[in-house]
């Protein structure tokens, strides 16, 4: 496959899944204000990608989900932009649990259990506030601060009994875990291609360590977020009156 068609696929892939979490709001706000925002030391992006998340102490497997939202870009200096974020949809958690989490109903630690698998699945507000250097060529490099608030938390389990039957459990556990957290992101970005003013479509690559407990449990106070994100931003800079070129 050439650079070209590399660039095309990914474009595709991102942009799919963009069309797919975007939200009305958001697309209201990028197509009728993000070109008149912009401007050389201030525009608006849309961040869609995956998140890739465990949570530290609890022994299981990588949870792959969306994140989707919006970027403000703003300069302050010379290759140096203030980077605030507002992620409405950014997934946490653990796949294949190997040791229960939370206890399953009376009824049915009872029955003959053959196997069981836990899902633990989380969904945040987040809120990270970056510092962002943009070097001469095509990277960049940000750190800063998160905030997060927990949206939704589920706990599922499928069990299979002994005589075959499978039975599929759901919890709402968002009354056992902690609804704050405080994370500190890094990341380093490419552009992969300019579109104006040196800017275009960016694949970043960030990692965001939890500082606080995930679960309200005296027991399990050392259970951090860890999650690696794959984003793709696509910076609305285009001047009122210019379009893309198709």
């Amino acid at each position: 496959m050439s650079k070209l068609q590399s660039k095309l696929a990914l474009t595709v892939l991102f942009s799919l899944g963009f069309f797919l979490k975007m939200s009305a709001q958001a697309a209201i706000i990028l197509l009728f204000f993000g070109n008149k925002l912009a401007r050389p030391d201030l525009h608006l992006s849309l961040d869609a990608g995956l998140n890739f998340t465990t949570i530290t102490q609890v022994d299981g497997d990588i949870r792959i989900g969306p994140n989707f939202g919006l970027g403000l870009h703003i300069g302050l200096a010379d290759q140096i932009f203030l980077v605030p974020e507002f992620k409405a949809l950014s997934t946490r958690g653990l796949k294949n649990v190997a040791n229960p989490v939370f206890d399953l109903p009376p009824d049915i630690q009872n029955l003959p259990v053959s196997s069981i698998e836990s899902f633990v699945r989380l969904n945040y507000f987040d809120f990270p506030v970056l510092l962002q250097y943009r070097t001469k060529g095509h990277f960049y490099f940000s750190g800063g601060l998160q905030a997060s608030f927990l949206n939704t938390a589920n706990y599922q389990t499928d069990v299979i009994l002994d005589n075959g039957n499978e039975l599929e459990l759901r919890q709402d556990v968002k009354s056992k875990l902690n609804t704050f957290d405080l994370g500190i992101p890094v990341e380093v970005g490419y552009v992969i291609f300019p579109a104006v003013d040196g800017k275009g479509m960016d694949v970043r690559l960030r990692y965001t360590f939890g500082l606080f407990d995930v679960f309200d449990d005296a027991n399990n106070t050392s259970a951090k977020n860890s999650n690696f994100q794959l984003i793709a931003t696509f910076p609305i800079v285009y001047p009122e009156g210019k379009q893309k070129k198709k």
